[in-house]
């Protein structure tokens, strides 16, 4: 203020000052959102929203294409449908994804300095954490595997991490079984129950004493979204050492051989349901004369077989029956053997009268 506007002073004019508070704009900063939990599995597909704080998104999609990228997880990249300006501050896109991780990483997008109006700054970063999966396969049944069970037998196989494809053509040529010999699935035996469960129906023909491991094996190709190794799992089959044993309602002798009934109880598998197989399959050895005249199928286990004898046999002897491996349903194994003992007869004739012989009662005697 100059000294003549003031009354009565001539002194220096007099200042002040009033202080002018700044305004200092906040950066823009972006916040990261995904529709549903990121993990390997969901992946794919997962819609992203990126938030926009102090600040706005320009109008043009095809320049925010270019400006926002996502890295952190190989093979992770934007939907081919690209980045959706939904308002000023909020954008929105879908993520591709077909690879493969096991442990747990972290997705990072971008947004550059070109993708905001009236910003020059640095590029902004946001960050969301994705659970990666370990993907397996487990494999079960109803009731345990046995040799006699394996044909017909169902195995599911159970996907964890991940889905299955949904064309079965696909999981056809991608899933397989070995291990066990002669142990197989047709393709039309192989049925995609969910996105995580398939069923197999094996087939069997063939011979295992011991217990022995199956292996069943899930391709890549079976997988959707999945390029990582092959993966497998395990079941066990108990086996079984097949038999056969005879009985009779009585001890076999010379005299009640032709005629007799031998009972052959099978072990560990099961007979052909056509009694012609089985008879053809059942031979008698060991005693001359001894035949089969009969053979009839009464269950899975037991036959009978009829015998024939017209000869004679004077001591002791060893009747050896013989099952071959076509009188056994699915079995290609050796031929059974089970003997049973037969009592011989020697022949003998006596002699008796009324009263002893005398020289006087000789003649006219009766013996």
């Amino acid at each position: 203020m100059k000294a003549d506007a003031i009354t009565e002073y001539e002194g220096p004019a007099l200042i002040t000052a009033i202080p002018v508070l700044a305004v200092v704009e906040e950066s823009p900063t972006i916040t990261a959102f995904a529709t549903q939990a990121l993990t390997e599995a969901t992946l794919n597909g997962s819609i992203i929203r990126l938030t926009l704080n102090n600040g706005t998104y320009i109008r043009s999609n095809f320049d925010l294409d270019n400006a926002v990228t996502v890295s952190g997880i190989a093979g992770v990249t934007i939907g081919i449908f690209g980045v959706e300006r939904v308002s000023d501050t909020i954008i929105i896109f879908e993520l591709e994804f077909g690879g493969n991780f096991n442990t747990n990483a972290t997705l990072t997008f971008t947004v550059a300095a070109n993708a905001i109006a009236e910003y020059d700054g640095p590029t902004l970063i946001a960050q969301l954490p994705v659970n990666g999966g370990k993907e397996s396969v487990v494999a079960s049944t109803l009731a345990p595997l046995t040799e006699t069970t394996l044909n017909g037998s169902v195995v599911t196989l159970t996907l964890n991490g991940a889905n299955y494809k949904r064309s079965t053509f696909d999981l056809r040529d991608a899933v397989t079984v070995s291990g066990i010999e002669g142990v197989t699935f047709h393709w039309f035996d192989l049925d995609r129950i969910s996105d995580t469960e398939l069923t197999v129906e094996l087939t069997f023909k063939g011979n295992i004493d011991t217990d022995t491991i199956l292996t069943f094996t899930v391709g890549a190709d079976a997988i959707a979204e999945y390029d990582g190794p092959a993966l497998t799992t395990q079941l066990i089959v108990t086996g079984g050492k097949e038999s056969v044993t005879a009985a009779t309602e009585a001890p076999l002798a010379e005299a009640t051989l032709d005629g007799s009934i031998v009972t052959l109880t099978l072990s560990g598998r099961i007979y052909e349901r056509s009694r012609f197989r089985i008879r053809e399959a059942v031979s008698i050895s060991g005693i001359d004369t001894v035949t089969v005249d009969d053979v009839d199928r009464i269950s899975d286990t037991k036959i009978n077989v009829e015998l024939e004898f017209n000869g004679d046999i004077d001591t002791d002897a060893i009747l050896t029956i013989t099952v071959a491996a076509n009188a056994l349903l699915r079995y290609n194994g050796p031929a059974f053997t089970v003997q049973l003992p037969v009592t011989g007869g020697q022949e003998l004739m006596a002699a008796s009268t009324v009263a002893p012989l005398t020289e006087t009662t000789l003649d006219g005697s009766v013996v």
